[in-house]
Parts: structure tokens; C-alpha cells; sequence
């Protein structure tokens, strides 16, 4: 397991102040985005928004991720969204497969960056709010080296600096299958063309496919294939580590964390970690 502990002080304080400052708005890269949704309905109270200070570049309250609240003091998102980009490779397959997982603001390195949550539907106000303070990787986590045949293993588990008062979400007992319905939230850039990010949460409804649809992207076995409506409609640069999930008896649990898209901002279905799959690691932090 890689682990990365946060220094507190005078990073804290800024984390702190970070809650009450404006949203900074989205630069040209932003981190996934959801094309096509509409805004969250219902109860989300475990859908955080990943932002972070970066002092040194100038840059507050920036979100960059989406995560999950799958127990009061830890957060599960995407392991590119809390890593720096490796050098680009020189193979094409390789270097193809790195670009999936868009990383915004990828000059910045993650040592320069603050990380807090917020659980909101609003991502910039309300909700509760908790500092990072250590990061935990799967150790399994390559940016795609091997993929297909070799996991992807894009998760990690984000401690926080307190417990949350909220309602967490269930973790499902098996990945999705081909034909169910999933539900993907999310905060981004909303439009294919746009700039800014939404304050509010997004999510989009799309079904699960089977594998081979997305041998683009690179899909290994413990991931799972969600289709794109209309062909123009789901996930880009910018949903990344937020949840999927499906609903059982119309209660929602936890499938699916948002990885990589297999084309350009809902032109292709999209990749997410089957969370189902690394159950002893969200829980216990043991790889299987």
C-alpha cells in the first residue's frame, strides 16, 4: 500500500479558510465532467466534491475530483486524481492509455497541493466539510501498465481529519452487470464546449455494457463498461473518482468509481473500477 501523510500547520489552516473562499473557476483541462446529465435528485449526502488549495500557484477551493463517502472518515476516489502524471512513454498504446486518465492541473505537482472535501450538493457551499490527511494508493495502481491483462487498479482511500455527519452509502455486493441501470455522479464542465464548472452536482443515467465495448480504453477484469446515451451523452475529463452506483429494492449501493472514458467527452462509453471488487482494501487496505 503506498501512503502519503499530510502535514498539518500552517497547510491546515489554508485548508480552513479554503471552505469559505469563492469557486475558482475551471481552466481548459478540468478533472471528469458529466455530458448530457442533469442535476442530482434525491439524497447524495455521500458524494463529496475533491478540491484543494495550491498556495505556491496561486490557486483555492479548486475541485478537481469527486469521491465517495463509504464510511464517515474516509473518502474513495480515483488514484490519478491524488498522483502525479508519469513521463510520457515512448510506446503509443502506452501513451494512448495514460491520456484516458486526464489529470487537471497537471503542472502542479500533488505535493504542492492542500486536498479537503466537501459533502455537498453544492461544491462550493453548505454540506460538511473535513481536511485530507493522508492519502492511501492501491498498491496495484501503474497508470494502466499492463491493461488490459494487468488491473488498472485507479482507487484510492483518502483519510479524513474527522468523521463526517452524514449518511453513508452501502458498498453493492457485486459489480454491475451488462444490461443494469447505473447512476454516475458527478461535478464538472456540462457541456463539450464549455469552460466553467456546475456548483451543483450532476449525475447521468446509462447502462452497463459488456466488456468488449470498451477495448479502447483498455478495460482489465475488475472494471466496468458504462455506455454513453445517444452517443453524445456521459462522462469526460473531470467526473473522475466519483460514484456509480445501482439501485436495489430502491436503495442505492456503490458500484462503480468513476476511472477513464474510451473516447473524447461522451462520444464513447466510459471505464469504472468495479468497487465491489476491492472490498478488503476500501474496508481493510488489503489488496487481493
Amino acid at each position: 500500500m503506498r501512503t502519503r501523510t499530510i502535514a498539518s500547520g500552517l497547510a491546515a489552516a489554508a485548508l480552513l479558510l479554503a471552505g469559505q473562499a469563492a469557486p475558482a473557476a475551471a481552466t481548459a483541462g478540468a478533472e471528469p465532467y458529466i455530458i448530457g446529465g442533469h442535476e442530482a435528485t434525491g439524497n447524495t449526502s455521500w458524494v463529496a466534491a475533491l478540491n484543494y488549495d495550491a498556495p505556491a500557484y496561486g490557486i483555492t477551493n479548486k475541485t478537481t475530483c469527486t469521491g465517495t463517502v463509504l464510511f464517515r472518515g474516509k473518502l474513495v476516489t480515483a488514484a490519478h486524481c491524488v498522483q502525479n502524471m508519469p513521463p510520457q512513454p515512448s510506446a503509443s498504446a502506452r501513451m494512448a492509455l495514460i491520456s484516458r486518465f486526464t489529470v487537471e492541473s497537471a503542472d502542479i505537482p500533488v505535493e504542492a497541493k492542500s486536498f479537503f472535501v466537501r459533502a455537498s450538493k453544492d461544491r462550493a457551499a453548505g454540506g460538511e466539510t473535513a481536511r485530507v490527511v493522508r492519502i492511501d494508493v492501491h498498491p496495484g495502481w501503474q497508470w494502466g501498465a499492463g491493461a488490459p491483462d494487468k488491473p488498472v487498479d485507479d482507487v484510492a482511500v483518502l483519510t479524513l481529519d474527522h468523521e463526517l455527519d452524514l449518511q453513508t452509502i452501502q458498498l453493492a455486493s457485486a459489480p454491475a452487470n451488462p444490461g443494469d441501470r447505473v447512476v454516475t455522479y458527478g461535478w464538472g464542465i456540462d457541456a463539450p464546449d464549455g469552460t466553467t464548472l456546475p456548483r451543483a452536482l450532476q449525475q447521468i443515467e446509462h447502462p452497463a455494457l459488456r466488456p468488449e465495448k470498451c477495448s479502447a480504453g483498455f478495460i482489465s477484469k475488475p472494471e466496468t463498461c458504462l455506455g454513453n446515451p445517444h452517443g453524445t451523452d456521459g462522462l469526460c475529463r473531470g467526473d473522475s473518482g466519483g460514484p456509480s452506483v445501482v439501485l436495489v429494492r430502491g436503495v442505492p449501493k456503490f458500484v462503480g468509481i468513476t476511472s477513464r472514458g474510451t473516447a473524447e467527452c461522451g462520444t464513447g462509453p466510459d471505464i469504472v473500477e468495479a468497487a465491489p471488487f476491492y472490498r478488503k482494501y476500501l474496508y481493510y487496505g488489503r489488496a487481493t
